[in-house]
């Protein structure tokens, strides 16, 4: 794993632990340092199969 693999993944394990605590998706984004909130739903979909939002309905 490259270091900018591991990165990403931090930043998506972090993403699952504030959607945990009712952070919007917008919110997440921008606080994890995302330029837009599409890039982030395009990244969290890619890794986990389903956008922020579908996966809090699991």
């Amino acid at each position: 794993m490259s270091f900018g693999d591991w990165k990403v993944r931090l930043k998506l394990m972090e993403s699952v632990k504030l959607l945990g605590e009712k952070k919007s998706v917008k919110e997440i984004a921008f606080e994890l340092g995302y330029g837009n909130v599409g890039s982030f739903i395009v990244t969290f979909r890619k890794h986990f199969g389903k956008t922020p939002t579908n996966y809090l309905k699991k």
